[in-house]
């Protein structure tokens, strides 16, 4: 009888059991609540956009629009200075400096708007501030032999002589001309250096500046030194390059 009692009652559990739901079915009948499945889907989204696109090397809309824009903005500057020097060399002097002052205010180190205006200043007379441009020349363009030059003619006007040989020696230094040598010999002159005058201007006629008025500066020069057969040898050289011109 007991035995009857217990497989009854282990039949009653099974069946209990069986109806029971499992895990699994936990799972799928009661879902997530609504705040965690939206920090799981958010997070998803989150990943995926924070997915790197692959790298390419096409160029977009907007980045070719900027290059183009930046070459025409370098375009109209170098049409902006091209205008600036034409004006200059037709003495318009003003119109020119306003086109200088623009391309500056654009680009506070653009040389050629630097030495424009230090040609203006110097046409005008205006040596102190030509003197100080050419200065900030030579700051930004170091390699310009030009700029040396420009601040040379500015000390000799001055009368600043050794300031003016030191910065007619440095552009000579960077590019030996006929002009720079010219000037520096007259330089040489005005400061009653004789001998190195004639020396600095016996060069640069052999290096082809020898036109009528450096021929003529010359003699003056030779009468001022007292080495005779200096004196001869230079002047058989004139005599030469009198007869060619």
């Amino acid at each position: 009888m007991e035995a009857i009692v217990v497989i009854i009652i282990g039949s009653i559990l099974i069946v209990f059991l069986k109806k029971l739901p499992t895990n699994k079915d936990r799972l799928s009948k009661h879902s997530l609540p609504q705040s965690i499945s939206a920090l799981f889907s958010s997070f998803k989204k989150h990943s995926e956009d924070n997915k790197q696109p692959e790298q390419t090397n096409e160029k977009s809309m907007f980045d070719l629009l900027e290059e183009d824009k930046k070459q025409n903005a370098i375009a109209s500057k170098e049409e902006m200075l091209e205008k600036a020097d034409s004006l200059l060399k037709a003495n318009n002097l003003d119109q020119a400096e306003d086109l200088y002052i623009k391309v500056l205010k654009d680009n506070p180190k653009n040389a050629k708007s630097y030495k424009g205006l230090g040609q203006i200043c110097f046409k005008k007379k205006d040596y102190k501030d030509a003197l100080e441009i050419f200065q900030k020349l030579v700051e930004i363009s170091s390699k310009d032999s030009s700029a040396y030059c420009n601040l040379g003619m500015c000390y000799f006007k001055k009368k600043d002589f050794k300031k003016a040989i030191e910065s007619y020696k440095k552009a000579i230094k960077i590019e030996k001309k006929a002009f720079y040598l010219k000037n520096l010999a007259i330089t040489y002159y005005s400061d009653e250096n004789y001998k190195e005058a004639v020396e600095t201007l016996f060069k640069a006629l052999q290096l082809g500046d020898n036109n009528e008025k450096s021929i003529l500066l010359m003699k003056d020069m030779l009468k001022k030194i007292s080495d005779k057969k200096r004196v001869e040898k230079i002047t058989k050289f004139i005599e030469k390059i009198s007869k060619q011109n």
